[in-house]
């Protein structure tokens, strides 16, 4: 990495970063040879790959170092720049006190004099120049909180709403383009990705009255897709979104027959014959066969065909014996199901003559 900042090839530094993630990189040597150089665009790209590493005393170091050795505006609002588009960095990537100290670095009387020109055009380019040397560089906005709340970041996301709560409902941060607020998103995004904690941090928040913080029915639709049964129950027991059909079609399509069970008998939803057709394509039988027993939606000749395509020959068995789907007109034509386990471009299946001659 020394040798690429030396060569002023921040293309290399980043895919190094990227690609081989785990490498034991001394980010002190390459950066202390970009600040003497004047690199500064090398600079930010080792500054934000320290942010998003959690190195807060090569952030600290590095931002010192710029203020007290240049002090022309310039590099004074380039730092600006720097600290400002890391914190979104170090806020997705879990480095709460990292982000802490950019937050206050920018917000310090030492960054004032310098504020008046981070506006209009000036902070457009300067935003180009951050992007260009690191592709996650960005102002902390309601991305930021969504991205926190998707990998469970329950700290970061308490302070990011108690920093900046307000400007995520003021639609400040150009979520102007979102019909949902970002903050909804986020407590969305959490409900999906199993993380109870941050989702209950939501609902507590609505509860204070100190905002009018809502999920939607993708909350719950996305948990029993991924078949998080804890967080299903817990905003069915706490919540009024509910969910959609949805829900009890993709849980019967990943396979999680407990989450199915369970909105059959606590949910009105319902599902539609996409459960069944999306449960036969990976082959869980199990589920397929619930449903049967259970459910009246049936399935459509989709379940059978998506049987075929994945090569699961006891799937296509018991569709055949069990189910029952209205005969389209005879045609000379191979049926669907037929072409697509004969279909050469599937080469497992190809190899497998077994359900063709079934």
């Amino acid at each position: 990495m020394s040798a690429a900042v030396l060569s002023h090839r921040g293309d290399i530094v980043w895919w190094l970063h990227r690609h081989i993630p785990d490498a034991n990189y001394d980010l002190d040597t390459p950066l202390r040879s970009a600040l003497i150089t004047g690199d500064m665009v090398m600079a930010e790209s080792l500054v934000s790959i320290a942010a998003q590493r959690g190195h807060l005393e090569i952030v600290r170091w590095i931002v010192e170092w710029t203020l007290q050795n240049h002090r022309t505006i310039d590099h004074g609002i380039l730092v600006l720049t720097v600290v400002t588009l890391s914190i979104h960095t170090a806020a997705i990537h879990g480095h709460l006190e990292v982000a802490k100290y950019l937050r206050a670095t920018a917000s310090s009387s030492v960054c004032d004099g310098y504020t008046a020109h981070f506006t209009g055009d000036n902070l457009e380019r300067l935003q180009r120049v951050g992007v260009e040397a690191s592709p996650e560089a960005q102002r902390v906005s309601g991305k930021t909180l969504v991205l926190a709340a998707k990998k469970g970041f329950i700290d970061v996301v308490q302070w990011l709403y108690t920093e900046d709560g307000e400007d995520f409902q003021t639609d400040l941060f150009n979520a102007g383009q979102h019909r949902i607020p970002l903050d909804t998103i986020a407590m969305d995004t959490a409900a999906k990705y199993d993380h109870l904690d941050v989702l209950k941090y939501f609902h507590e928040l609505q509860l204070s009255g100190e905002t009018r913080l809502q999920c939607t029915e993708n909350a719950m639709d996305g948990a029993a897709q991924n078949g998080h049964l804890s967080v299903v129950q817990y905003l069915h027991h706490n919540r009024a979104e509910g969910c959609t059909t949805a829900a009890m079609d993709q849980a019967a399509a990943h396979g999680y027959l407990d989450v199915v069970k369970w909105l059959h008998q606590y949910r009105t939803e319902d599902c539609t014959r996409a459960a069944m057709d999306g449960a036969a394509l990976p082959g869980h039988l199990e589920v397929v066969q619930w449903l049967h027993e259970n459910r009246a939606e049936g399935c459509s000749t989709r379940a059978m065909d998506n049987a075929a395509t994945t090569g699961h020959l006891d799937m296509v068995k018991w569709l055949h014996l069990n189910r029952y789907v209205p005969k389209m007109r005879r045609s000379t034509r191979p049926s669907a199901c037929c072409q697509m386990a004969t279909c050469p471009s599937n080469r497992r299946l190809y190899r497998s003559m077994e359900l063709f001659c079934f």
